[in-house]
């Protein structure tokens, strides 16, 4: 709202234009804020005795503001009224259109979530609708959504999706449904889809996680690379998961105080590690929550791994910035996904994956915030190059900004190798609040707000 910075810059251009005609030059640095200077003095009123009150000061400010905005708003309608030409009348999509349109909908909401609701496809119809549609009405627009939707869930249709919802296992009265049939206790638009291709590619993760011939080290050569008692670690690891004891098994006189590693790994760490190393699934899963050391433990299992001479060990992870902490921590070869799986920016289309040997060893690390999609690419990858897949993780992190869920579908299934000593932070009452805090307990912030 200031207006004599307006006033003054013309005057000031009026100066420097006269300078120019009287000394054929335009005046230096110093004369043009010498000129400034003279206009500012020179335009200044005097004070009046009876300044505008505060109040008529912003009723001033707002008229003018006003004004502005009007004029600058007017001026659009004329400037855009009669610009755009639609060419010949346009018609609702129909026939292959309608397939393309549907196929492209469904791809786009499956890619990114698991399971998606009638509400979420739609939106991905109008995504892919005509921007003009021959002067539909938005009655008529709306209607053709639904159409379109409903045709892209039918049973049997062309999206091949699936109502995962189950159905209603008590007949309703009809005093108690609404307009549309529905039940007055099932939420309007809860129905939960999927496609038959995304439980066709969980069914075939499930299917190889299950799989054992994968590569792996000799039991007392993993046992000596993590410095324990190949007897000892065997026998807390039975006994831990209710197996029957290994054949002379036995812990040593005192062996619960001394630590089953003598390679800096905790208890729950060492067994984890020996786990993997000599286990032949296919696929293994590592899971711990934030500050129990997933990352040493797999750094130490990488080193016997290598040293045992079974393969490369290839780190994977979401994001460049997490392959080069990955290498910090001595997983030298790692890549993110869509570098190893040799994807093509802004393009479903792929270069080819990275090389991958027989007996390699890839960890997908924070595997729970990896698309099932590209856990799938690495799974068919390893089964065909004979590689084994280590998943690392934890299953109470959000899960992966596309369709994920994967890595807690296999851990469910399947099982999973589990860290529990949380040793990231030096007061005791925070390793507990942590785990509190990962369970859900949201009582445990109160504790963190006394604590400061």
């Amino acid at each position: 709202f200031s207006s004599r910075r307006r006033a003054i810059e013309p005057r000031v251009q009026q100066l420097i234009e006269e300078y120019e005609r009287k000394h054929d030059k335009a005046p230096d640095a110093r004369a043009v804020w010498s000129m400034a200077q003279f206009v500012t003095l020179d335009s200044r009123q005097a004070k009046a005795h009876s300044a505008p009150s505060r109040e008529a000061l912003l009723a001033q400010w707002e008229a003018q503001s006003r004004r502005a905005e009007t004029e600058a708003l007017s001026a659009i309608p004329d400037a855009a009224l009669g610009r755009l030409n639609p060419g010949p009348e346009a018609h609702p999509p129909s026939g292959a259109e309608v397939k393309r349109i549907l196929a492209a909908a469904i791809a786009d909401v499956q890619r990114s979530k698991a399971t998606f609701s009638r509400y979420e496809l739609t939106r991905m119809v109008n995504r892919y609708l005509p921007d003009f549609l021959g002067g539909l009405s938005g009655a008529q627009v709306t209607r053709l959504l639904e159409e379109l939707t409903s045709e892209a869930l039918r049973p049997g249709g062309p999206g091949e999706t699936v109502l995962l919802t189950a159905p209603e296992m008590v007949q309703v009265p009809e005093a108690y449904r609404r307009a549309d049939g529905l039940s007055l206790w099932r939420r309007h638009g809860a129905e939960i889809y999927t496609t038959r291709a995304m439980l066709d590619t969980e069914t075939r993760l499930l299917r190889a996680a299950a799989q054992t011939g994968a590569p792996r080290v000799a039991p007392e050569r993993a046992a000596a690379a993590l410095g324990a008692d190949q007897a000892r670690i065997e026998a807390r690891l039975w006994r831990e998961h209710g197996g029957p004891s290994a054949p002379g098994a036995t812990e040593a006189p005192g062996g619960a105080d001394s630590p089953l590693s003598s390679a800096g790994l905790t208890d729950d760490q060492a067994q984890a590690a020996y786990g993997v190393l000599t286990s032949s699934r296919a696929i293994d899963i590592l899971v711990g929550p934030a500050g129990t050391g997933k990352t040493r433990t797999v750094a130490k299992l990488a080193e016997a791994w290598r040293e045992a001479g079974v393969g490369r060990v290839i780190g994977l992870t979401t994001s460049t910035n997490a392959a080069h902490a990955l290498a910090a921590e001595g997983l030298a070869e790692s890549h993110n996904l869509a570098s190893f799986l040799g994807r093509i920016k802004d393009s479903s289309r792929s270069r080819g994956h990275l090389p991958v040997r027989p007996g390699d060893l890839l960890v997908i690390d924070e595997a729970s915030m990896v698309s099932t999609g590209d856990l799938a690419a690495v799974e068919d990858i390893a089964t065909r190059r004979g590689a084994k897949i280590l998943l690392t993780g934890d299953t109470e992190r959000l899960s992966a900004p596309e369709a994920g869920g994967a890595m807690r579908l296999l851990a469910d299934e399947h099982g999973y190798y589990q860290l529990l000593t949380v040793q990231r932070f030096d007061q005791e009452w925070e390793r507990d609040a942590s785990l509190r805090l990962r369970a859900g307990e949201a009582d445990v912030l109160a504790e963190y707000d006394q604590r400061g």
